[in-house]
């Protein structure tokens, strides 16, 4: 597990932010698709990049890869929410912390 630590008060559950990899999670546009200028509820998501999520809990595949539960958005190209997801299954290489200051 690359990031975060289970236990606490939770009841398991953590809440760890990270960034993640759009690009790996979904993968490149195939050759010959032309982007999308629309901007409705199925046309110009934003499938590429680095999303904020938090991650809730690690697992395992039955191949033996890790996986992470994470909550992220999927966001229009004006920058509105269009999905939110919800513990959804992450590969872990997809995943990378997040680096958040200290507080005092």
């Amino acid at each position: 597990m690359p990031l975060g630590v289970l236990g606490g008060d939770a009841g398991g559950w953590l809440d760890v932010p990270v960034w993640v990899d759009l690009n790996q999670l979904y993968g490149p546009a195939p050759d010959g698709v032309e982007p999308w200028p629309g901007g409705n509820l199925v046309h110009g998501l934003v499938l590429a990049g680095k999303a904020p999520g938090r991650l809730r809990q690690w697992g395992r595949a039955v191949d033996g890869r890790w996986v992470g539960l994470v909550d992220f958005t999927v966001c229009d190209l004006h920058g509105a929410t269009v999905a939110r997801m919800e513990r959804a299954v992450v590969p872990a290489e997809a995943l990378s912390e997040m680096d958040t200051p200290e507080r005092r």
